[in-house]
């Protein structure tokens, strides 16, 4: 879940509360954090923009989501939160190497500036950072199944 995820790569607990409704706001998702505990947010709010997903052979999945974060922090004038806006795309492939045992993923973000930003009128809708992780999938003491097509 997400407050393990995010607490594992801190080192520390550091998230107090998710708050997700899939009924009502299937498109937002927020995280509160600890009091003192981050440096640079007290909460962060994940709007999901857009999602799609399509497998072209029985062993490949490519998905992609669109988001907007805002993470809200003390700033240093009083009485005015920090806010800070960031769009990025996430997409994701998937290929099942080694049926029921293992797959080899990889995820590649990229994130764009918002018109605010000096660097917008160069950038457009081009991303001004890319990343890309290598992952890779595999089933302890068990066997791995695919989803059935």
């Amino acid at each position: 879940n997400l407050k393990s995820v995010i607490d594992s790569i801190i080192g520390t607990p550091v998230v107090k509360q998710v708050r997700y409704n899939a009924k009502t706001d299937p498109g937002r998702c927020s995280i509160v954090f600890e009091q003192a505990k981050t440096r640079n947010a007290e909460r962060i709010e994940l709007f999901t923009s857009s999602q799609r997903s399509e497998s072209p052979t029985n062993d490949t999945f490519f998905a992609a989501e669109s988001f907007r974060q805002i993470t809200y922090s003390f700033s240093k004038q009083f009485g005015v939160p920090r806010e800070v806006v960031t769009e990025y795309q996430h997409f994701w492939s998937h290929r099942l190497v080694d049926p029921g045992h293992r797959i080899e993923s990889n995820l590649l973000t990229a994130a764009y500036v918002e018109p605010q930003d000096s660097l917008f009128l160069s950038a457009l809708d081009r991303p001004v950072a890319v990343y890309s992780h290598d992952l890779v999938l595999s089933r302890r003491g068990g066997v791995l199944r695919a989803a059935p097509q």
